[in-house]
């Protein structure tokens, strides 16, 4: 069978690799799996070899085999990366196991024979199909065994190494690594021919599907067709009955709406009527509870002026009942003060009339002994104790007077206070009835309060219904459009589905 190698523009990324989708990549990625779990298996080796031999390179060896090994896998199992720089990172990781067995190797009688292992390290990489790759690795070999024949000849070849054998090796990888490209090329081509065939052999049943489902379109719509004309009559038929019947069902809901809508109209009149006085009433209401409100708010004011003055002539009445109760002693203490005057008056008129007596002795002796000097004095004594007696008594009368009138005083002071403590305690009541009249006051200007804010939420309730009068009537002329329009549109209904009918019949 030819293959062909023709590529095409599509199968070129803008890396210019070589794509068919799924088939190459899961090549190259199986490939790049099993490569990368090759190298951890050469480190197994590597670690057995040099621990048989004995290699004093042991060590370095190993620490080598697993720097190489660690990028790929990092690469591969780590971040999934299976494009052209993963690929060109494990042919030169494969490369290098042989280099690090030859430097494992070095003295021993193998060493020569380890430079075979460049072959088919470079062979496996055939399994990335990728011709970089390969390039790579051979350039790697290259260099490995130039640079190293001249600084360390025994880290590549048992004896001395010169130029012509390090030509003889690199001419032979080089002519391996074109077969393998060459390898890698016709097997690429092979890859992506067969996506194509694929790809158009899917095309090309997905086409002859689809005219087979075309073609039994085409005879289930002459199926159809051959019995359309009777589908159409048993459709006019059953439209006619079905939609005629919404029809007329239509005209009778339109009728209705019609009734139910001048009903509505005759309840929306008559609320927007007795509203309207509702909103009259609420103004006469709201004027007189503002008057009301008013005056128990002059009540109450009067009511507390009058507590004042009845406060007022309480402490008056009680400062007056103190005052009196304050006389009493006094008075009481001005009687003894009289009584005691009285008693004193007593006794000047007791020693006014020892004197009298005194006097008459002395007249009644002067004139038994004739002297007339003792008579005068007599006679004097007699007058001075008839004055003194004439006062005492005039003084006593005067004290019986203002006992008498410290006596009516008393007795008017008594009474004074008695009234006055009447009246404190007269007062007293009062106060009390004056607070309980204040109390029912402030309930009764709370309750006018209360009922004119009532009357004010009443307002805006009254407003609120105008408000959804004027709602209700955009409503009532909104369906009154509404209906107008519906039966309107019944009627084309009607005259449309009759068009409808005579077109399917005829057709």
């Amino acid at each position: 069978m030819k293959l062909s190698h023709d590529f095409h523009a599509e199968d070129i990324d803008i890396n210019g690799e070589i794509t068919d989708g799924d088939g190459l990549e899961a090549i190259r990625r199986n490939g790049s799996r099993l490569i990368t779990r090759i190298f951890w298996v050469n480190i197994l080796v590597v670690a057995l070899a040099g621990w048989a031999m004995s290699s004093p390179n042991l060590t370095t060896a190993i620490v080598l085999s697993v720097i190489v090994a660690a990028m790929p896998t990092l690469l591969v199992f780590g971040m999934k990366s299976y494009d052209s720089s993963t690929r060109l990172v494990i042919g030169l990781s494969a490369v290098a196991y042989p280099a690090i067995f030859i430097f494992l190797l070095q003295g021993h009688v193998w060493q020569m024979d380890l430079h075979m292992y460049f072959f088919p390290a470079l062979a496996a990489l055939v399994l990335l199909c990728d011709s970089r790759s390969i390039i790579g690795a051979s350039l790697l070999i290259t260099v490995h065994h130039t640079i190293f024949t001249y600084i360390a000849p025994a880290w590549v070849f048992s004896g001395n190494g010169d130029l012509p054998r390090v030509a003889l090796h690199v001419g032979l990888i080089l002519l391996q690594s074109g077969v393998l490209m060459w390898i890698v090329s016709q097997l690429t081509g092979v890859i992506l021919t067969k996506a194509r065939e694929v790809e158009i052999s899917e095309n090309l049943r997905a086409s002859e599907a689809l005219r087979m489902e075309e073609q039994r379109a085409l005879n289930e719509e002459r199926e159809r067709h051959a019995s359309d004309s009777e589908r159409r009559q048993q459709l006019a038929a059953s439209l006619d009955q079905r939609v005629g019947a919404i029809v007329t069902d239509l005209g009778a809901m339109t009728s209705q709406l019609e009734s139910s809508r001048d009903m509505l109209a005759s309840a929306f009149e008559e609320a927007v009527s007795k509203s309207g006085r509702l909103a009259e009433h609420h103004k006469y209401v709201q004027h007189d509870m503002r008057g009301l409100a008013q005056d128990v708010q002059a009540l109450a004011e009067s009511i507390g002026r009058v507590g004042t003055e009845v406060r007022d002539a309480r402490e008056t009445a009680q400062q007056s009942a103190d005052t009196s109760a304050q006389l009493v002693p006094k008075v009481e203490e001005l009687a003894s003060t009289m009584d005691s005057a009285s008693r004193i008056i007593g006794l000047i008129a007791d020693i006014s009339a020892q004197s009298r007596m005194l006097a008459l002795n002395a007249t009644i002796e002067a004139s038994h002994e004739g002297s007339k000097g003792f008579g005068v004095v007599a006679i004097e004594m007699k007058s001075l104790a008839d004055q003194t007696s004439k006062a005492a008594s005039e003084i006593s009368d005067m004290l019986e007077l203002v006992r008498g009138a410290s006596q009516t005083i008393a007795s008017g002071i008594r009474d004074a206070t008695s009234a006055s403590l009447a009246t404190s305690r007269s007062a007293d009541s009062i106060d009390a009835v004056i607070d309980h009249q204040i109390a029912e006051t402030d309930g009764m200007v709370r309750a006018t309060s209360k009922v004119d804010t009532t009357v004010r939420d009443a307002a805006d309730e009254v407003v609120a219904l105008d408000s959804a009068i004027a709602q209700v009537r955009d409503v009532i002329e909104q369906t009154n459009i509404v209906s107008a329009s519906v039966g309107k549109r019944a009627q084309e209904l009607r005259e449309a589905m009759e068009q409808v009918l005579t077109e399917l019949r005829a057709a």
